[in-house]
C-alpha cells in the first residue's frame, strides 16, 4: 500500500508545487528583441538629425545641462555612432539611465563620468579624464559595443548587452537571468531610447540647426 500512496503524494506535490521559472530576460511590453537588435546595430546614422535629436532631448527633459555640454555630447555620440554603427540615440539613452547627462557624475561606487565607467576600464577604453566628454562617451559606446560582440548572435543580445553593463558580462552569463534591478534598469534604457527616437520628428521640424563638424 505505502508503494502506492508515496508516488501519488509526490505526483500531487510537483502539479501543486512546479519549479520556478525564470524571468523573462525583456519584458513582453519592451517589443521583439530580434527587432530592437536591427534598429540598433549596423545603424545608419543621419549625422544632422540624429544630432538634432539627442541634443533637443537632453536640453528639453534636462535644463541644468548647459548648451556647450548638450552640444558636445551630441556630437561625440553621433561621431561614436557613426565609427561603431549603433544608432547613437541608444547610446543616449544609456547615458541618461547611468548619469542624468552630467560630465561630472560619480556613483558611490566611484564609477565617473556620463557612462560612470570605473576606473579599472580606463586604460582599455583609453580615458585619461573620465570628465572629458569625448573621452568618456567613446568609452561607453565601446564598452557597450564590446558587450553585444560577446553575446554573439543571440537575438536578445542587446537586452543581455545592457545587463552586462550594469552587472557585469561574467555575472549576467553564470545567472542566466535578470534579478528585478537589473530588469528595471534594462527596461528603462529601452523605453528612454523609444521615447528619444520618437521625440526625433518634433526635434527635426523645431530644434536647432548647427553645423557639425
Amino acid at each position: 500500500m505505502n508503494s502506492v500512496i508515496i508516488p501519488a503524494v509526490f505526483l500531487l506535490a510537483i502539479v501543486l508545487f512546479p519549479a520556478s521559472q525564470p524571468q523573462p530576460l525583456v519584458a513582453e511590453e519592451l517589443g521583439d528583441p530580434a527587432v530592437l537588435s536591427a534598429r540598433i546595430e549596423a545603424y545608419q546614422v543621419d549625422r544632422q538629425s540624429d544630432y538634432e535629436s539627442i541634443y533637443s532631448y537632453i536640453k528639453s527633459k534636462y535644463r541644468k545641462i548647459s548648451d556647450e555640454d548638450a552640444q558636445e555630447i551630441a556630437t561625440c555620440l553621433v561621431d561614436s555612432g557613426e565609427s561603431l554603427a549603433i544608432d547613437p540615440k541608444f547610446v543616449a539613452a544609456l547615458i541618461e539611465r547611468e548619469s542624468g547627462f552630467r560630465k561630472d557624475a560619480v556613483s558611490s561606487t566611484g564609477a565617473r563620468g556620463l557612462g560612470q565607467i570605473k576606473d579599472f576600464n580606463f586604460k582599455s577604453l583609453n580615458i585619461e579624464n573620465p570628465e572629458d566628454i569625448r573621452q568618456n562617451v567613446n568609452g561607453t559606446a565601446s564598452y557597450f559595443k564590446n558587450m553585444l560582440t560577446r553575446w554573439g548572435d543571440r537575438s536578445e543580445r542587446v537586452s543581455l548587452a545592457l545587463a552586462s553593463y550594469f552587472r557585469g558580462y561574467t555575472a549576467i552569463k553564470t545567472q542566466g537571468r535578470f534579478d528585478p534591478k537589473t530588469q528595471e534598469y534594462v527596461g528603462d534604457i529601452i523605453k528612454n531610447y523609444n521615447y528619444i527616437s520618437s521625440h526625433k520628428a518634433q526635434a527635426v521640424k523645431t530644434g536647432p540647426t548647427l553645423e557639425l563638424n
